[in-house]
């Protein structure tokens, strides 16, 4: 049987580089949230004590260093309800923060120090500056971070201050700083290290239900071949036993040795993993695969045809198919219905998933999305197909997969 297509041996599957996960991006951005609601109370009680401060240091250096820090926080909650650049910001808050502290003897150039002096405004920004740190920081610059900072206070109260270590406070104000901080910082870790096991655990299982569908596909394609065979032979036989004179014998003869070809044929024809997949192997495999991912799953299955495809096109639409399942029962939400639609036309194939979860904004996602950017869009593009995503919020999602001509 010749190929419809001929497989092209330079083709390869994509190698997937290691990206961060939905759920670790999920919970960043809920950090990021949960840290600009907090800047706003102690932005709001570091400005006052800025005002009961700022006639006893530079004012020009004084107010530079508190609008800076005020404007950064006003950004942080802007973009982290209105934008990706969330964990950005955060970075931003917690460098600038540190830089003042360490710059801190600018606001008092003319100050003499006091016996004890009042606690220096930007005291109250070291707390959450640690956890901006944690969200938007790498974690080992993080962990420095969050060390660092108590001993930068230490040194400016400390050196703004004539008598040393004064009832403890520069202490004791740097062992509270670092573990609040700390803490916080150390709840953030737990839980993007449990988001990214279970993200791995969802990404490892729709692998395996792409897996177990090319392998069921091959399997397929190898029974109807068997299948070829048994009716080429048996319709021989059949005639055979059924020829009366000397023109059916003659044509049993005909059809004996056509038949005997065909066994040779196909007694060198392996179906490996490299063969081409026959479309309505493929589907038959997808629409089992489908409903052992979601049992309730609406398959569609349309008239399929013995066009073949080859084995790398076949193993892109299986790994996009079930990825575009598993996201959408990881993300749409619960009571959501789901449709796979099968089609092929003469020269191509379409698959259409589609569900009416809870949508999402395609601005919203980001450029590193593992599921979205490797294992859909590029996975078919690597082998010469589309991907189109259609999706609005609450109204759900539709992933439209397409290879060869419509």
């Amino acid at each position: 049987m010749k190929p419809l297509f001929v497989q092209n041996p330079t083709v390869a599957s994509p190698e997937v580089q290691p990206t961060k996960s939905y759920t670790v991006n999920l919970i960043d951005n809920l950090a990021v949230k949960v840290l600009s609601v907090a800047t706003v109370g102690t932005g709001i009680e570091m400005f006052l004590n800025f005002l009961g401060q700022s006639k006893d240091q530079n004012p020009l250096w004084a107010w530079l260093f508190v609008s800076l820090v005020l404007a950064i926080e006003v950004a942080m909650v802007l973009l982290a309800f209105l934008t990706n650049w969330g964990k950005l910001i955060c970075a931003v808050f917690a460098i600038v923060v540190f830089i003042e502290v360490c710059a801190w003897s600018l606001p008092l150039q003319g100050v003499t120090a006091a016996d004890t002096g009042p606690t220096p405004w930007i005291y109250e920004a070291l707390g959450v500056a640690g956890i901006a740190a944690a969200v938007g920081l790498p974690l080992g610059v993080a962990v420095a971070y969050l060390v660092a900072t108590p001993v930068a206070w230490i040194v400016l109260r400390e050196s703004t201050t004539s008598s040393q270590f004064h009832n403890w406070d520069s202490l004791l104000g740097a062992i509270y700083v670092l573990l609040f901080s700390s803490c916080v910082s150390a709840l953030v870790w737990m839980l993007r290290a449990s988001a990214r096991d279970a993200d791995l655990a969802s990404q490892k299982a729709a692998d395996a239900s792409a897996a177990s569908a090319r392998v069921d596909a091959i399997e397929r394609e190898r029974d109807r071949i068997d299948a070829l065979v048994h009716d080429q032979v048996l319709t021989t036989l059949l005639l055979a036993a059924a020829a009366k004179t000397q023109k059916d014998a003659q044509h049993v003869s005909d059809l004996a040795r056509a038949a005997i070809q065909k066994l040779i044929s196909f007694s060198s024809l392996q179906v490996t993993d490299d063969s081409p997949i026959t479309v309505s192997s493929l589907f038959l495999a997808l629409s089992k695969t489908a409903r052992e991912l979601v049992p309730d799953i609406q398959v569609d299955l349309g008239a399929t045809s013995d066009l073949e495809i080859p084995s790398e096109v076949a193993d892109a639409i299986s790994e996009a198919t079930i990825q575009a399942i598993a996201n959408s029962v990881q993300h749409a939400g619960r009571g959501v219905s789901r449709q796979v639609v099968l089609r092929n036309h003469s020269e191509g194939v379409k698959v259409v998933i589609i569900d009416n979860g809870k949508g999402f904004r395609q601005s919203r996602v980001p450029k590193h999305r593992l599921g979205i950017a490797l294992s859909i869009r590029r996975r078919m593009a690597s082998v010469g197909g589309e991907a189109h995503i259609k999706s609005l919020l609450n109204e759900g999602t539709t992933v439209i997969l397409q290879w060869g001509k419509p």
